[in-house]
């Protein structure tokens, strides 16, 4: 059990077939299946390739299925006892701009092995590069261009036993968007050492947005938004035209499109706001969007954030 190569050895470059099978970059034959389902669960997963790993570096001596154990029956290895939520975080982009998107996972007691499919809008998001952050592991990443899916799969011989980030996926936003909108990043298929999570995967949310302006000098803009400075340290001012009836929202965005100032100014309130550093939190700083609404008009500005 566990040659999967066929060479008369179990080694890691077996567990790094097994991986490859599950990213559907490698196919295997009826024997290399029957060998690398050293779990005894009927089929070839990522949590294989985790205990031929253990197994290479001597932490696991016997496979279960030679044992004929039910998957995970060995004292070096228990199953999750509860739910693990892999989630893709949120998004928030401009065409043609490149962004990371974070893949973590929460409620982690013991982790071997995981393997998931990402879904997204090809349409509109071209995947660049895919990063594992997994410490100690082996991991390999399938992505079809054009199809819009992305497999990841992961595995090691030691346990993961803390939450947090375990894959970066950074996309490519489309360049050609008038309007803004919104797409997703939906998590599929989440096995966690064989056990299918994929009920409590939560999907990540992607705001593309057109082409944006400095705020500076914009011709094309109808409401005359102006703002400055930009780059700004202690604070920005928005300005707007005037003419304009009903009022006006300022929301302001940071790259995870979570909302770090939101602002509604009625018509008697004035055409310009100071927005001070403090009103934003201590944490913000770098590149921020904000969202400038008046009835069908709707104008997104780049800002700076320079530190202090």
């Amino acid at each position: 059990m566990g040659d999967v190569s066929l060479n008369g050895a179990v080694q890691a470059f077996d567990a790094s077939q097994v991986l490859q099978y599950t990213a559907s970059l490698l196919t295997l034959n009826a024997t290399q299946l029957q060998v690398g389902d050293v779990t005894g669960n009927g089929g070839v997963t990522a949590l294989d390739a985790s205990h031929i790993l253990q197994h290479v570096v001597g932490l696991r001596p016997t496979f279960d299925a030679e044992l004929g154990m039910a998957p995970g029956g060995g004292q070096q290895m228990m199953m999750q006892p509860a739910p693990v939520a892999l989630s893709i975080a949120d998004g928030l982009a401009t065409a043609g701009d490149t962004f990371t998107v974070d893949v973590s996972v929460a409620g982690v007691t013991e982790l071997y092995s995981l393997q998931f499919t990402v879904n997204f809008d090809a349409a509109h998001l071209q995947l660049h590069e895919v990063q594992s952050l997994l410490p100690e592991t082996f991991a390999w990443v399938h992505g079809v261009p054009g199809s819009g899916t992305v497999v990841c799969s992961a595995a090691s011989p030691y346990a993961l036993t803390q939450d947090g980030v375990v894959f970066r996926l950074t996309f490519i936003a489309g360049p050609d968007l008038a309007n803004e909108l919104i797409t997703y990043a939906e998590p599929t298929a989440v096995l966690v050492d064989e056990v299918d999570m994929t009920q409590h995967a939560v999907h990540g949310i992607l705001t593309l947005l057109p082409g944006l302006s400095t705020g500076l000098n914009d011709l094309t803009d109808a409401l005359g938004v102006l703002v400055y400075p930009n780059p700004a340290i202690d604070g920005f001012t928005v300005t707007w035209a005037s003419g304009g009836t009903g009022a006006v929202q300022l929301s302001l965005f940071d790259l995870t499109g979570r909302i770090v100032y939101d602002r509604r100014v009625s018509p008697m309130g004035g055409s310009s706001v100071r927005i001070e550093r403090g009103d934003l939190g201590p944490q913000a700083a770098g590149p921020h969007m904000l969202r400038v609404a008046q009835g069908d008009m709707v104008k997104w500005v780049r800002i700076v954030l320079d530190r202090p």
